[in-house]
C-alpha cells in the first residue's frame, strides 16, 4: 500500500527473536526512507498545506528538522550526508497534496540536487548538465557518482559528487 495525506499509516517494529510487536510511527502520508544501515532515516508526514521532513534515528528520535520540502524517496541517507532532489516547480496548477498527487503521477516536479552535509551543515547545489527537466527517484551513491531514475523519460543518470 501507498501513503496518503487522508489516511494515518503506521509503521511497526517487529523483533523476531524475541517475538514482540510495536509500534514505531504513526502519521498521515507517513513514508521513512532509512540509510543502508538503517541508522537514519528521512521521515515524512503529511501536514496542511504541504508536509514535514525530519531525520529519524533508529529509535525514531528526530534529530533534525530539514527546512526543504521534498519526500524520502528522492532522497539519499547515510550517517554524514544526505542528497535530495528538491523541487522549484511543479506541472499543477495548485500546491500538490504529498505524497498523494506525487504518487498518483498527477504532477510532475522539476528538481534541483542538493548535498547536505550532517557535520558540517552544509547545503550545496549540484550542477546538472545538460540543464533539463529532471524529477529524480531513487537516488544511490555508487562511488564519486549519484545514480537516479528521471521520471520524465525513466532514464537512469549518473551525476558526479
Amino acid at each position: 500500500p501507498k501513503p496518503s495525506s487522508e489516511i494515518e499509516g503506521e509503521i511497526w517494529e517487529v523483533d523476531i527473536k524475541k517475538k514482540t510487536l510495536k509500534l514505531f510511527d504513526k502519521g498521515l502520508g507517513l513514508t521513512i526512507n532509512w540509510s543502508k544501515d538503517s541508522s537514519y532515516g528521512l521521515r515524512f508526514v503529511s501536514a496542511k498545506p504541504e508536509g514535514k521532513l525530519n531525520l529519524i534515528d533508529s529509535s525514531g528520535a528526530i534529530k533534525a528538522n530539514i527546512n526543504f520540502l521534498t519526500l524520502p524517496e528522492k532522497c539519499w541517507v547515510s550517517l554524514v550526508n544526505l542528497y535530495c532532489a528538491v523541487f522549484y516547480s511543479y506541472t499543477s496548477k495548485s500546491l500538490p497534496i504529498l505524497p498523494d498527487d506525487y504518487l498518483k503521477k498527477a504532477v510532475y516536479f522539476e528538481d534541483k540536487i542538493y548535498s547536505i552535509d550532517l557535520n558540517k551543515n552544509s547545503f550545496e547545489q549540484l550542477n546538472i548538465y545538460p540543464q533539463s527537466s529532471i524529477d529524480a527517484v531513487n537516488l544511490s551513491v555508487l562511488g564519486k557518482n549519484i545514480l537516479f531514475i528521471n521520471r520524465y523519460d525513466k532514464k537512469i543518470y549518473q551525476l558526479g559528487i
